[in-house]
């Protein structure tokens, strides 16, 4: 009987030690989680105060590209008013009409591709050039620009929709 009282005492405090254990082991666990819980917490933080700042940076960046695009505009629209204006200087003032007809037939062509502005676009160019008072060159440079100054325009609109894109992203 006595081995048995042994026995049962040395298995209660093998129990003990294996429950203190246990404790233990689910103690470290419950601070882990915890530390996990404030690693995730700090790191959700962080994600945050990064998204603000990107999203300030896409702005930034956006207003940059805008005002760029703002003086490239201006002066191709310098540089193309300074050659309007020493073409126009050689001619009367129906073909000085002319010149802005054919600038405008430009720009409605490039932004619709329209038949009707290309048409307006040719009949612009043979009225100019019948009078002989300005080259096919001066008419190609103006048209040159104008295409330029619309691209920029058009890439200015595109820029400005994709980075809003990103920034609702």
């Amino acid at each position: 009987m006595e081995n048995r009282l042994n026995d049962l005492k040395f298995s209660l405090t093998e129990e003990q030690k294996a429950l203190v254990q246990e404790q233990k082991q689910k103690q470290e666990l419950h601070q882990d989680i915890f530390s996990l819980q404030e690693k995730i917490r700090l790191e959700a933080k962080e994600n945050t105060r990064l998204t603000r700042k990107i999203e300030k940076l896409v702005e930034e960046n956006q207003e940059f590209r805008k005002r760029l695009f703002q003086r490239e505009i201006q002066s191709q629209q310098r540089e193309l008013e300074k050659l309007a204006n020493n073409i126009k200087n050689k001619l009367n003032e129906d073909d000085k009409e002319e010149v802005d007809s054919l600038t405008e037939a430009q720009v409605e062509f490039m932004n619709s591709e329209n038949n009707y502005a290309q048409k307006q676009l040719e009949k612009s160019k043979k009225r100019l050039l019948k009078n002989r008072k300005i080259t096919e060159k001066e008419i190609e440079k103006i048209l040159q620009l104008q295409a330029e100054m619309v691209c920029l325009q058009k890439e200015a609109e595109a820029g400005t929709e994709s980075l809003i894109e990103i920034i609702s992203k």
